[in-house]
């Protein structure tokens, strides 16, 4: 499996005080936080992490639970010129926490090349979200998705909070927005949609492979509350700002969303998205099977070039 380049940036509150916290980012060689991995991240509260931490304040012959001085603080200011994409993989049951190491979640190529610019870097966010059985607080659109008793849908809401929590940490980090982009498939991408309506002024634009919510086509008469309630009511949810810049991939032979089942992102953003229809006989998974992987990925490359 090819090997993932993954940057934290991460705000980490100290054990011993929880008003001091810390921004953690690879700057320079002495600040040994960059790391390779085989596969997706779990989250970001993991132990090599924080021992990462604690190392580069021992470095400087500082405790772990020290605070970050001045000098810290210039090189963290540094992270300005970073520029991150975060990546979030699909949901195949809404009801239960997906695992991102299954292959179909991993990273796509098309997304993968851009660690060949100067200060890319791919963050993968794990997500844990399920639909719940209960009304959640603090979820867009709270109560859309709870008529005749019921939660689903809420999985999607529960990933846009997710990823703003994460965009929030970026910009403690001095990441700047202009330089954050998000990427997704299926459930990732259609929640990476709903973000982009959300809080467009916090990242700068949206590449969706797929986006998909809802069960695919056919299941429209055996869970209509599905593909007749819930997906419409979030088809609003994305579809009123047309400040941020989106770039959709639709699959002609996708059981979920065709390009024709999209269109209604075209008719929103007409100047503002690119709908790119291709059809590789791979149908949800086109993207990790790309037939036109070299097309794609100039695609990308211009729609993040044009937008930096």
């Amino acid at each position: 499996m090819h090997k993932i380049i993954v940057v934290f940036f991460i705000l980490l509150s100290c054990e011993v005080a929880a008003e001091e916290k810390f921004s953690v980012i690879k700057l320079q060689k002495n600040l040994t936080l960059l790391r390779l991995y085989e596969g997706p991240i779990d989250g970001f509260w993991d132990p090599e992490t924080k021992n990462a931490m604690c190392q580069f304040l021992s470095d400087t012959g500082r405790p772990c639970g020290a605070a970050i001085n001045e000098l810290d603080l210039k090189k963290l200011n540094e992270a300005a010129s970073q520029k991150v994409i975060i990546y979030m993989h699909g949901t195949n049951n809404p009801r239960q926490q997906e695992n991102c190491h299954w292959s179909y979640n991993a990273v796509p190529k098309s997304i993968k090349q851009v660690l060949g610019f100067v200060n890319f870097h791919i963050y993968y966010l794990c997500s844990s979200a399920a639909d719940s059985q209960k009304l959640q607080e603090n979820l867009p659109g709270d109560g859309v998705h709870y008529q005749f008793g019921h939660a689903n849908g809420s999985y999607i809401l529960q990933r846009v909070v997710e990823l703003n929590n994460l965009i929030d940490s970026l910009h403690a980090a001095n990441v700047r927005p202009e330089n954050i982009f998000v990427a997704g498939h299926s459930a990732g991408g259609w929640s990476a949609l709903i973000a982009a309506d959300t809080f467009p002024e916090k990242f700068n634009g949206v590449i969706a492979f797929a986006p998909a919510c809802c069960g695919p086509r056919h299941e429209v008469d055996l869970y209509p509350i599905w593909r007749q309630i819930v997906r419409p009511e979030q088809q609003k949810m994305m579809t009123n700002n047309p400040a941020l810049k989106r770039l959709v991939f639709a699959y002609e032979d996708d059981e979920y969303n065709r390009s024709t089942d999209l269109e209604f992102l075209q008719s929103a953003f007409p100047e503002t998205l690119q709908l790119v229809n291709q059809n590789c006989g791979k149908g949800h998974s086109t993207h990790l099977m790309d037939c036109n992987s070299a097309e794609t990925q100039n695609i990308i490359n211009k729609f993040l070039i044009i937008h930096q």
